[in-house]
């Protein structure tokens, strides 16, 4: 995945985040905010989807979906979650594809 690709997934899950802590000060925020999660969730799904990240994957899922339930916490969606799910993302992504390209050997998988 290209450095501006993941510049430009950081700065939407960024903008989504200002947008909700915006939206939070308000009470339409709070009837606002569960669909705007839910949409972010769907399209980030789909942007790592097409770079091969699988976000219901084993190593995804929970993360993925402990960012969706946080999200859906009235005024607790005005933290970042969205941007420290989506760099948290990346870094394990890059880590892995670094260690399956370099031949640097990975350690056994538990059962």
């Amino acid at each position: 995945m290209e450095t501006k690709t993941k510049i430009g997934i950081v700065a939407t899950a960024l903008f989504v985040d200002g947008v909700q802590a915006v939206l939070t000060l308000s009470w339409f925020g709070v009837i606002l905010n569960p669909i705007i999660s839910l949409g972010t969730a769907y399209i980030l799904n789909r942007w790592f989807k097409i770079y091969g990240i699988h976000m219901f994957s084993k190593d995804n899922m929970g993360l993925f979906y402990g960012t969706i339930a946080a999200e859906l916490i009235p005024f607790f969606d005005a933290l970042p979650v969205w941007t420290t799910s989506v760099v948290v993302t990346l870094v394990r992504h890059t880590i892995k594809h670094r260690t399956d390209t370099e031949g640097i050997q990975k350690p056994p998988e538990l059962i």
